[in-house]
């Protein structure tokens, strides 16, 4: 199920190679999440952003996943949609079995990165 998929963003591109997944996303500026975080200033908060990345995962191997771990997640720069409402995505797959799918992701722009991450989901059966 997505919470935010064709609401907050939308996918305007998706391609795979060589074991990554390269998403375009446009998101949606006036989507009400912003009236609170913040008012006149947008921010995209870090947990909508992890949301965004599991959504993506899911649709990228076409399985529900579960957050297991998170080795790693830095926060680099504010993704500010009125500035930067079209961002790139890019998850790297580094292992998947039948159990467990581990990944880096990077959620970017051509100038800025804004969030860089180490997961491992499991896999919902």
């Amino acid at each position: 199920m997505s919470l935010f998929l064709n609401s907050f963003y939308t996918i305007t591109s998706h391609d795979f190679k060589e074991n990554t997944h390269h998403f375009i996303l446009t998101i949606d500026s006036k989507h009400k999440i912003f009236s609170g975080h913040f008012p006149n200033k947008p921010v995209t908060p870090g947990v909508v952003q992890m949301e965004i990345l599991k959504e993506l995962v899911e649709k990228a191997i076409n399985c529900e996943v579960q957050l297991k771990s998170m080795p790693s997640c830095k926060f680099l720069a504010v993704l500010n949609p009125n500035i930067d409402n079209s961002i790139q995505v890019e998850i790297e797959i580094k292992e998947q079995n039948t159990e467990i799918i581990r990944l880096n992701a990077l959620i970017k722009n051509q100038e800025t990165n804004f969030t860089k991450l180490s997961l491992i989901y499991n896999l919902i059966k």
